[in-house]
């Protein structure tokens, strides 16, 4: 199963007066997916299990999307070994550029991969657009709660936010991400990924890293 990513964009709110930077973000994501039109994803896949895990109806739709979680997972593994072949990149620009051809040739990806390629586009643009991970721990534990975490572009911040925290981001940040195909105020996005990851606020706490100043071989690890 691939998942066609050519959808129209999922981004039913309202932008009021960022009208521009929305509908320029969108030609960005556009002319990305005009490349990339599938995406063969274990993570996109998990997020179909936990919607639809508890639900005994759902049992053997389950059982076939466990599998094909499982074989997503194993080639994503082997692409990233082939990435990390890579080792002496002078570049952001070369980076993505080795995700592009390894991505194109392999037809697997996770949100880390797609939405680096997507970061350069708008970069190429000097469009100053970041990357974020959001990751998920246990209230409880404080472990990692692993299948939760998300990596996504965020662009039109304020002048002094802070990447780890959303509150300084101002209410004209911009989420787009070429993993899920919207374009969101930044708000809203993080609302979707809530649900999309089935985040439960009583059990689980988020922390948002920046993840654009990282070594190359965390990139690919």
């Amino acid at each position: 199963m691939q998942i066609l990513s050519t959808n129209n964009l999922n981004n039913n709110v309202s932008f009021g007066g960022l009208k521009q930077e929305k509908i320029l973000a969108e030609n960005i994501l556009r002319d990305y997916k005009s490349v990339f039109p599938y995406i063969k994803s274990n993570s996109f896949v998990n997020t179909k299990i936990l919607e639809h895990y508890k639900s005994p109806k759902y049992k053997d739709l389950i059982d076939e999307l466990r599998l094909l979680s499982a074989r997503y997972t194993s080639n994503i593994s082997l692409m990233r070994q082939t990435l990390r072949q890579h080792k002496k990149l002078d570049s952001f620009s070369q980076f993505t550029s080795i995700l592009k051809s390894v991505f194109l040739d392999k037809g697997y990806a996770n949100c880390g991969e797609l939405n680096y390629i997507l970061q350069n586009q708008f970069l190429k643009k000097n469009i100053n657009a970041h990357m974020v991970c959001m990751l998920t721990f246990s209230q409880k534990s404080a472990d990692r709660v692993f299948g939760k975490d998300h990596s996504f572009v965020v662009f039109n911040l304020n002048k002094n936010a802070k990447l780890d925290n959303p509150s300084t981001w101002g209410s004209k940040a911009i989420i787009a991400d070429a993993w899920c195909n919207i374009v969101m105020k930044a708000n809203d996005a993080l609302n979707y990924y809530k649900n999309l990851f089935s985040y439960n606020a009583k059990d689980e706490f988020l922390v948002f890293l920046s993840a654009d100043k990282i070594k190359l071989a965390d990139k690919i690890s």
